[in-house]
């Protein structure tokens, strides 16, 4: 999801620029008032869309750890690396949603706080328009490249028919995900993220079940493309259903588009797509890189630490982008403290729970690998992920905390140029080091270092200006203060190792608990100030 414009609802703020509830907020109240203190509803509705995140970053994640090495035995290295390849290429469509996915998010959750009906439905109307458009253009592209496949991604002879099939069902998909994204757009904006999640959960029940079933009795990677395929399509229909049940005078179709808005939405909204075009850069083409280095089946043992590292910024991601509504929300009311507050301790939070993360891939990489697919993929793997466990820790202060404040705040030109240059380095270092004796490690490299640039220094630096903080001190009191912790982490984890926990799943995962208590118990003695301690506690004690 990315950002856009709000465009007015008379004509002729129409031909006006937005207004960025950034400039009001630094135009705000000086730093002396207080900070408004948050309704009871506002934290409930923030920890069940949180909470309800997680669960379902938890359970995909558990499902994956089984799934997984089931799904590579059965269909083979090279059957498994085709249809994460093609996955990845299928990434490159979020480039085509123009970068106004965001602006469905944000203006939904706008225009629903002022009661601006007109406005709502003329914004839904012409995003849907568009984005059926785009579903069109990427079923027929999928029907264009199914032909030079084999030799764009170096697949086997035998393997051709096989990912022909899974790129065209894909395809189809994407025609019905596109303008379905708009209706899950709009329950984001009205805040109900717990039900996106509920729907989620039950799909991925829905796909395990299906999934044991064909490898059961006929493994077959069209059959998994299928199955994709089509829990993807039954993603969208239900939100579909679910806004014409719960909002029933919310709506929109092709009807309600107008150019006006449209040129209106592509004003602002162009410079959101370069996020998306960084984001498929970065998430989207190491497969593709890897594959044609190096062939599919070299694939297999980078997505096994890519995708532990994708649950872990997920768990993240999750948890941050709830923030778009709070933040608009202290926009709007020019609440410059409270604002200050949440950028200050989100940061906090993330790091609290992403450094013990990080350093598990990083300290115990070669063991979870190991336990969970096998000696081979881990010898591969296992420096990889260490590279990769620094790029999603960068990422936390940066794109996962940045990008929902940033969002919310209207304000993306200085974001836009720092993160594309960080996508067009990691496509650059990973084509060069893919080739060098790191192999997959190599891309992993080459994802790390622009991110931790981008993650730790420039992102931060961006959305400190746009808060009204000093980017020194905002530094010292998150990052370098979060850190504190670590050499006590490190202990506790050693200590773990020499006991034997690393040495089976089940107290693997008991010694990572471990480890996660063990830092957040420190970091709540070393990096929270007392006013934070005072704050959790309270919120604990009302629960």
């Amino acid at each position: 999801m990315s950002d856009e414009p709000a465009p007015a609802p008379d004509a002729k703020a129409e031909d006006a620029p937005p207004e960025k509830p950034g400039d009001d907020v630094r135009r705000s109240a000086p730093p002396s008032q207080p900070p408004r203190a948050a309704g009871d509803s506002v934290l409930r509705k923030i920890a069940r869309n949180v909470l309800s995140s997680w669960i379902y970053i938890v359970a995909s994640a558990v499902s994956s750890i089984f799934l997984t090495p089931y799904l590579i035995h059965r269909l083979g290295d090279t059957g498994y690396g085709i249809i994460t390849t093609i996955a990845g290429l299928v990434g490159y469509s979020g480039i085509l949603y123009l970068g106004m996915g965001g602006a469905v998010v944000r203006y939904s959750a706008e225009y629903l706080a002022k009661n601006d009906k007109v406005s709502l439905r003329e914004m839904l109307s012409t995003i849907f328009g568009v984005y059926c458009g785009m579903g069109l253009f990427c079923f027929l592209a999928c029907l264009g490249l199914a032909y030079p496949l084999p030799w764009l991604l170096n697949i086997p002879e035998e393997s051709v028919l096989d990912a022909r099939a899974v790129l065209l069902m894909t395809g189809f998909a994407l025609l019905i995900q596109f303008p379905g994204s708009v209706f899950s757009g709009f329950v984001q904006g009205a805040n109900r993220y717990d039900v996106l999640n509920g729907r989620m959960l039950f799909v991925l029940v829905v796909r395990i079940a299906a999934t044991i079933a064909i490898l059961e009795y006929r493994p077959s990677v069209i059959a998994i493309g299928a199955l994709t395929a089509v829990t993807a399509i039954l993603e969208a229909l239900w939100s579909v259903l679910y806004v014409r049940w719960r909002f029933p005078d919310v709506r929109f179709g092709p009807r309600g588009f107008r150019r006006a808005r449209l040129k209106s939405l592509l004003g602002f909204s162009l410079r959101s797509m370069f996020l998306n075009v960084s984001n498929a850069l970065i998430q989207s083409t190491d497969e593709a890189v890897i594959s044609q280095a190096r062939g599919p089946a070299m694939v297999t043992p980078y997505v096994i630490p890519l995708r532990l590292g994708d649950y872990a910024r997920q768990l993240m991601d999750k948890a941050t982008e709830t923030l778009v509504p709070t933040v608009v929300e202290a926009a709007t009311h020019k609440d410059t403290a409270r604002l200050q507050a949440v950028w200050r301790f989100t940061v906090k939070a993330g790091l609290a729970i992403g450094i013990p993360i990080a350093l598990v891939f990083i300290v115990w990489g070669h063991d979870v690998i190991s336990l969970w697919i096998g000696d081979r993929h881990a010898n591969d793997g296992s420096l990889a992920l260490a590279f990769l466990a620094v790029a999603f820790l960068a990422q936390i202060p940066g794109r996962s905390v940045t990008y929902p404040v940033m969002i919310a705040l209207n304000d993306l030109s200085a974001v836009v140029r720092i993160v594309i240059i960080e996508g067009v380095l990691n496509l650059a270092l990973s084509v060069v080091l893919v080739r060098t004796e790191l192999g997959i490690a190599g891309v992993a490299l080459g994802t790390a270092i622009p991110a931790a640039l981008t993650g730790f220094v420039m992102l931060p630096y961006v959305a400190c200006r746009a808060v009204g903080v000093s980017f020194l001190s905002h530094t010292l009191e998150t990052v370098v203060r979060g850190a504190l912790p670590v050499p006590i982490t490190l202990g506790a984890m050693y200590g773990l190792h020499a006991l034997g926990l690393t040495r089976s799943i089940p107290t693997l995962a008991l010694a990572c608990l471990g480890a996660l208590v063990v830092h957040l118990a420190a970091s709540a003695v070393l990096c929270l100030s007392a006013a934070d301690r005072a704050l959790v506690l309270k919120k604990i004690r009302r629960r």
